[in-house]
């Protein structure tokens, strides 16, 4: 593992993504805090991917999507870099919305409620039909949140 830690920092995504593979398979070997160091250190290189081109940058978020259904929290300080731009392609847009849902936790449920609700006023329908649908998620998944920020809507 330490001898590919030094290619988490390469320039080639590909390389990064590799590595990342890499230690994901092998990381169950890692007992206790070591184990958590060496996640932690894959939250940077896996938001780097997000400033390559749109090609490249959906094949991070579906490599993000299933390290994220084995380690959640791997990435949940990263709620912001996932926020879509108006330049993105839709398809980039709906991958970082899902991406989004998964992260969503108590302490951060405002700000991307408040983000889900300025998507709901873009002009492509079907971004904003997927808005909506991931702020009724995040309903189903925090439903205490919902009542108390039920004000953000009105």
């Amino acid at each position: 593992m330490e001898r590919c830690s030094p290619q988490l920092q390469h320039e080639n995504p590909a390389v990064v993504l590799a590595t990342v593979k890499v230690i994901i398979k092998n990381i169950d070997q890692i007992e206790g805090e070591a184990k958590q160091v060496l996640l932690a250190k894959l939250s940077s290189p896996l938001v780097s991917l997000l400033s390559t081109p749109p090609e490249i940058q959906y094949v991070g978020l579906k490599n993000i999507k299933v390290i994220l259904e084995k380690y959640p929290t791997i990435l949940s300080r990263e709620l912001r870099v996932f926020f879509c731009k108006y330049s993105d392609p839709l398809y980039l847009k709906l991958e970082k919305i899902e991406i989004l849902i998964r992260l969503v936790n108590d302490s951060n449920a405002t700000l991307l409620l408040s983000e889900l609700k300025e998507y709901a006023l873009e002009f492509d329908q079907q971004f904003v039909d997927r808005a909506i649908q991931a702020i009724g998620q995040i309903s189903i998944k925090l439903p205490s949140i919902i009542k108390k920020k039920l004000s953000i809507f009105c």
